[in-house]
């Protein structure tokens, strides 16, 4: 499949459209942005975004990195035994050093342990308030839940649990994808109504989490895998990676997998709802 020009009113139009038209997904596809366009003034002057879609050539990516496997694996094993003797001989200090201080570190932990203690008693009475007054919470959550779902002509069962001071709504339903929506925007749109119910009864709890048969945990590990797949393309081709927009919670995600990796950077662009994120090599 050849590499083709795709336009759109943005970027985010564009790549869908080229997707699209040559079946395949984001992580299937190298993306390259010629032009973001822009919107003109008054419709006047407006310019159409360009991209370009190559498909991936997975064979010889994976060629490729066998090749460097093969040339860099005398290096590494070399550099390899001198870290594990480096190691080796730091090791042997540290142990030394533990030894000598143990008296001092126990003494100071002592202490930790005192003073946690003390603070664990000055938290009592409102850790007792709020315990007490979860029963108020519950109440409110219900009522307010039953007649949300009522108008949304959604059959459901859930339960209310309190973890600390937030308080999580886990829902049982045969519609759980009426409930989730596209891409969780209506899970999001009735956690965000049932978090300002509760502020405007100026109730206490911090959060409210609003979940379906963890949907949200399901939808971080996709994430996170999509994220660490991407990198490793980017480390392999040296070119970056766009993604389809997202929301800033899944962006969050995106950014917090790759944070720490030392050859990544990640950015996001353009205005929401069409915010994306891009994946690139650090200059």
């Amino acid at each position: 499949m050849a590499e083709r020009k795709f336009t759109g009113k943005n970027v985010q139009d564009a790549i869908k459209t080229g997707l699209e038209e040559m079946g395949l997904a984001i992580d299937e596809a190298n993306i390259e942005i010629i032009s973001e366009g822009a919107s003109g003034i008054f419709g006047f002057g407006a310019k159409k975004a360009v991209i370009k879609i190559s498909p991936v050539d997975f064979e010889a990516e994976v060629k490729e990195a066998l090749e460097e496997k093969d040339e860099t694996s005398k290096e590494k094993i070399e550099k390899f035994s001198k870290s594990v003797k480096k190691k080796a001989d730091n090791l042997k200090e540290d142990a030394k050093e533990l030894v000598e201080n143990a008296e001092e570190k126990l003494e100071a932990f002592g202490e930790k342990i005192e003073n946690r203690l003390e603070e664990g008693m000055e938290k009592l009475n409102d850790a007792t308030y709020k315990k007490m007054d979860s029963t108020k919470h519950v109440e409110f959550l219900t009522e307010f839940l039953n007649g949300l779902f009522e108008r949304m002509g959604i059959s459901c069962e859930y339960d209310i649990m309190q973890k600390g001071e937030t308080l999580i709504v886990n829902i049982n339903s045969n519609e759980i994808g009426k409930i989730i929506g596209h891409r969780g925007e209506t899970l999001d749109a009735i956690q965000y109504i049932t978090r300002l119910a509760i502020h405007k009864q100026n109730l206490s709890y911090r959060s409210i989490i609003v979940q379906v048969e963890n949907y949200r945990e399901k939808r971080e590990q996709t994430l996170r895998g999509l994220a660490k797949r991407l990198a490793s393309r980017v480390e392999r081709t040296g070119r970056e990676v766009v993604l389809e927009p997202m929301r800033p919670f899944e962006r969050r995600i995106i950014h917090e997998t790759l944070q720490n990796n030392p050859k990544i950077t990640t950015s996001s662009h353009g205005e929401e709802p069409n915010r994306y994120v891009v994946i690139e090599l650090k200059k």
